[in-house]
């Protein structure tokens, strides 16, 4: 069947619905024995599908027409307003509460991926002076375990009446389409810079909210690598709905090519070149194992997006921009069991390699003056010579993070460091009035005051891990940094430590061995 004729005749239908038709004829057409096999089935399925061409028409006509505030909410043009009303991902609400001197009008409701967002309009008591203190006593959710948040628009306020935000929170929970959620508010109160609080409105009121169904969610696959640092990472597949996006990937590549770095979503772009600008979570905070355990970054979107017109997504890798061109269909992937960035790691290897290693050290170092900080994801934190240096291992490249000698740092008159994460906190020595926090990923330092916020907790952390590694290994000489680090993210918990067969830090190596429950005088977390 031409969809493209049907767009032209029913311009009104939605893209997915074109998209949903047409794969179920072909899987039709690829199984004609199924028809025969399955005919009452699929031609209810048919049926469906004719019936909704056929009433469309009058659907689009009396399509909810979105507030102004919630178009500004999910930054929406007509278009996919529209397309979501139809789906019904976008619903209105009737539900009335009143009582106390405060009366309730549900208006709009949308659903996304992890909350339901629902507009109410609230009349507010004669006599009361609206400002922005005031607030409810309580907002909760009635025999659920939803959370729920609540905020009013912002200059929303006109003849007595305001508009009220509610965000119902299921995250992961699948709950059916039209479910009732039922939303109650307590005590309408006035609060003071003084801290005291005035009760404005006694009572409490519950609004029966309906939720609406769940978006589209449409699987892309990148056309190739995306280059992020000095790694080239493999994404299995992108899904998208209107309100966010997930990128999978394998956990411990994806990790250790984005730690450290500032790699975010910037940007959608569709099929006709439009831009959709959008402010994502940094990936090194946004990835975790989904509902299946499978890794993935996933980043709610600030804007809206149409996942039927996307041709690419807009990724900021620190002050450069890359752009991820997708496609519905497998194509171009890599083959099964290659090493992801194996090919590009081989050509940064040979002659260049260690001397680009450690190009800012003076050469005379040796590595029993290493000090080791931190090991994740092959990442490794050292400091030498007065500097702090971040290592990746795994394409053999060091930057250098922060110079210590401009601060008075000491290891002999007490300095203590404390990393987690991407975050290092600095104490120069044991009496410092002040201490340093820096930022890895945007390169940032701040001064804090040390009396107020050393000892950073994460500094006892970091004593725990760490060890000289002489306890570890006895025979210890200038082959071995000065201490050993356990790292806990490994399913094995094993000490890591610095070696080199000729004692240079030019020839440093990461190695590890498992702790098997040996304490070697440390204590183990």
């Amino acid at each position: 069947m031409d969809c493209k004729m049907k767009r032209d005749i029913y311009h009104e239908i939605p893209e997915n619905f074109h998209r949903q038709f047409a794969e179920t004829l072909a899987g039709l057409e690829d199984h004609p024995g199924e028809i025969r096999r399955g005919h009452k089935r699929y031609g209810l399925i048919l049926a469906a599908a004719v019936l909704a061409c056929a009433s469309v028409t009058a659907v689009a006509a009396g399509l909810m027409r979105w507030h102004e505030s919630l178009s500004g909410h999910f930054g929406t043009e007509k278009e996919l307003e529209d397309k979501l009303t139809m789906e019904r991902v976008a619903i209105p609400q009737n539900a009335l509460a009143e009582g106390d001197g405060l009366k309730f009008q549900a208006l709009q409701a949308v659903r996304t991926d992890t909350y339901g967002y629902f507009l109410v309009e609230m009349t507010v008591p004669e006599g009361i002076a609206w400002n922005g203190d005031i607030m409810f006593g309580t907002c909760e959710v009635v025999d659920r375990e939803y959370g729920c948040t609540y905020g009013f628009v912002e200059d929303s306020y006109a003849d007595g009446k305001v508009l009220l935000e509610l965000q119902v929170l299921y995250y992961e929970e699948k709950i059916p389409a039209g479910e009732e959620i039922r939303v109650r508010l307590k005590d309408l109160v006035q609060t003071e810079k003084t801290q005291t609080v005035t009760c404005l409105a006694e009572g409490q009121w519950e609004i029966a909210l309906n939720l609406p169904a769940e978006a589209d969610t449409l699987r892309f696959y990148p056309e190739d690598a995306v280059s992020l640092g000095e790694h080239d990472l493999y994404f299995k597949q992108v899904d998208i709905s209107p309100f966010q996006i997930r990128l999978y990937t394998e956990k411990e590549e994806a990790q250790h090519a984005v730690w450290g770095h500032s790699v975010c979503l910037t940007g959608v772009e569709y099929q006709d070149g439009t831009m959709i600008a959008e402010s994502g979570m940094q990936f090194s905070m946004s990835g975790h194992m989904d509902e299946a355990d499978e890794f993935c970054f996933e980043t709610a979107l600030d804007t809206a997006v149409d996942p039927d017109k996307i041709s690419a997504l807009i990724v900021q890798d620190q002050d450069t921009e890359k752009r991820m061109l997708l496609d519905r269909q497998k194509s171009g992937q890599k083959a099964a069991g290659e090493e992801p960035g194996k090919e590009g790691k081989e050509t940064k290897e040979g002659a260049e390699g260690k001397d680009v290693l450690f190009a800012g050290m003076k050469g005379d170092e040796k590595i029993a003056e290493v000090r080791l900080l931190y090991v994740r994801y092959d990442n490794v934190i050292f400091e030498a010579d007065q500097t702090i240096w971040l290592w990746d291992v795994r394409c053999d490249r060091s930057r250098e993070l922060v110079s210590l000698e401009e601060s008075g740092f000491s290891w002999e008159q007490g300095a203590q460091i404390g990393v987690w994460n991407d975050q290092i906190q600095i104490l120069p020595y044991a009496d410092s009035k002040e201490m340093y926090l820096y930022m890895i990923p945007d390169d940032s330092i701040e001064t804090l005051e040390a009396e107020s916020f050393w000892p950073w907790p994460t500094y006892e952390t970091y004593k725990e891990r760490c060890g000289k590694v002489r306890d570890l290994i006895p025979e210890a000489d200038e082959r071995y940094g000065a201490q050993a680090h356990l790292a806990q993210w490994k399913e094995d918990k094993a000490w890591y430590y610095l070696y080199s067969e000729d004692g240079a830090i030019g020839n440093m190596e990461l190695r590890t061995v498992q702790s098997q429950g040996q304490n070697h005088g440390f204590s183990h977390l």
